[in-house]
């Protein structure tokens, strides 16, 4: 056995105490710490409603009973070869799992539990090894990043008999890291060059793309359809990351609608997402778990969490890895990484809204870069766009005060406004401003820049977000300067936002970074030893 059922108690006393002030509408019900790092989770329920974990470990994976969540007990271990990455799902009685180090497509029978798990593997067409795995409702197995078929997907019928599936089909255009499949359409997240895809897969012998579109920083992780299938929230995996949702109801017109983060103030990185329902749930790495309301996709208000990390919250790759919403009793499976599973008990409790526009009333022009913010809560601030508008909201209801404020102008202050769960409250801002000049953003929301780490022997990577750099139509750029004062590099960035690898030709010494967007300017040094 992995698991070690018998420290569970001491890691109840001591999650119980450090939730009192790591979580909200996410309950702690159970944890089963683990002698090795854990990757991913699906869940499993029997013919009899008994509801198991399945835990993706370090080498193999171990089947949990999970019925009696205070208790959760393994049943069963699979050895399996030794990889970081190991990802699940499940089929009837059986669950497919992928790992990147070989070994094929394993394959567990589950219909003898609690009191046995018989083990098989697929290795057909030289399969070996794969990063991912999606079960459609038809029993199409769809294998991504795999060691054949370009990496792309591999299309594997399950139907006629689970423990022999049948090839019926690849996309191999591209290396694809995760998918997503409803009915005949495949969406694809292209980690690699940065999109998600959308492919007609009717006829599976000749995958058929149907549109294509790129994610602000471009390392698009994974991506789930929405029920009303109007909606794809995506993930990119990078420091200060994002979960995004999209509108997909017209192909020929995908428009960006939300962006989340779980903490605004820190470089935290998000994982993978899911819907369920109208709310997001997530694994988000060094913050644990989320639930996020998206019934108004444009506006995403955090609702829940549980951090199941000791670590502060920044950007690395520890923590919460994978999360399972699906069970019929409501609860939620999470595997962190270094801390084991944990069963927890979700609330899922709708936003208040706060949305409307800010208006320059001495001009009668929308006011750019004005801040909103709901006095008294966690809500993010709000720093409107070119149009004026601002959604935010949160999950506390009842009177707030109002802030608004802008460079030049008085601040304005709306005292008890209600804000109700599922209810958004309309607030348009006249402010009088002074200034007539050209406008400054708030200082949160100039250029966000950073190189990591600013000591470094290898190579190190640039972070950056400008959300109004393309305003005057001219693309940022990044310039790279020696001790000498020579010019190293010059990249132009043709994104809003975006990530860089660079250090990695240069010669030891110390370097001057000077990002502009056209309208702010941001230094960085770094040093190369």
């Amino acid at each position: 056995m992995h698991a070690l059922p018998f420290i569970a108690t001491l890691g109840f006393l001591l999650y119980a105490t450090i939730s009192l002030n790591a979580q909200r509408n996410l309950d702690y019900l159970g944890y089963l710490p683990y002698s090795q790092t854990l990757s991913d989770v699906w869940g499993y329920v029997a013919a009899d409603g008994h509801e198991y974990a399945l835990v993706g470990a370090l080498d193999g994976v171990s089947v949990v009973d999970v019925q009696d969540p205070a208790l959760p007990v393994e049943l069963a271990f699979l050895p399996g070869a030794e990889s970081i990455w190991r990802d699940l799902k499940v089929w009837q009685q059986y669950a497919y799992v992928t790992n990147e180090t070989g070994g094929g497509l394993a394959i567990l029978d589950l219909s003898n539990l609690p009191f046995s798990v018989d083990t098989f593997s697929y290795r057909e067409r030289d399969l070996w090894s794969a990063h991912n795995l999606f079960i459609d409702s038809s029993g199409i197995a769809y294998i991504c990043g795999a060691n054949i078929d370009g990496g792309g997907v591999t299309m594997l019928d399950l139907s006629s008999n689970p423990l022999e599936p049948v090839f019926v089909g690849a996309y191999s255009d591209r290396y694809v890291h995760d998918v997503y499949v409803r009915g005949d359409t495949m969406w694809t997240a292209d980690i690699q060059i940065g999109e998600f895809s959308v492919i007609d897969i009717s006829d599976k012998s000749n995958p058929v793309v149907l549109a294509s579109q790129s994610t602000p920083f471009g390392l698009t992780h994974n991506c789930w359809l929405s029920e009303d299938g109007a909606s794809l929230a995506v993930t990119e995996e990078y420091f200060a990351g994002h979960i995004l949702t999209y509108d997909v109801s017209d192909l020929s017109d995908i428009r960006e609608l939300g962006r989340f983060r779980s903490n605004w103030e820190s470089n935290v990185i998000p994982h993978n997402v899911f819907y369920r329902g109208n709310w997001l749930v997530s694994s988000y790495y060094r913050d644990g778990v989320f639930l996020t309301d998206a019934t108004r996709p444009q506006n995403l208000v955090g609702t829940g969490f549980f951090d199941t990390s000791p670590f502060p919250s920044d950007g690395a790759f520890n923590g919460c890895w994978g999360v399972y919403p699906y069970l019929p009793s409501g609860r939620i499976l999470a595997t962190d990484i270094e801390e084991g599973l944990f069963i927890l008990e979700p609330s899922y409790k709708r936003a208040s809204y706060l949305e409307g526009r800010v208006t320059d009333t001495m001009r009668s022009l929308p006011k750019i870069y004005a801040q909103v913010e709901i006095m008294g809560t966690n809500a993010r601030p709000y720093i409107t766009g070119l149009d004026g508008e601002y959604r935010t909201g949160t999950v506390d209801s009842g009177l707030f005060t109002i802030r608004v404020t802008a460079s030049g102008c008085q601040t304005a202050l709306f005292p008890n406004v209600l804000l109700q769960p599922g209810q958004v409250r309309l607030l348009d801002v006249d402010l009088f401003c002074s200034s007539t000049g050209v406008e400054e953003p708030p200082e949160a929301q100039q250029v966000q820049f950073k190189a990591f780490p600013s000591v470094f022997q290898r190579q190190f990577w640039v972070n950056w977000e400008m959300p109004f750099a393309m305003q005057n139509n001219v693309n940022a750029e990044l310039l790279v300067f020696n001790s000498a004062g020579q010019m190293m590099e010059r990249r132009v960035l043709e994104s809003t936002a975006g990530q860089l690898e660079l250090g990695a030709k240069w010669p030891a010494g110390s370097y001057l970074l000077s990002l502009s967007d056209g309208l702010n300017k941001r230094l960085a040094k770094v040093i190369k030893y």
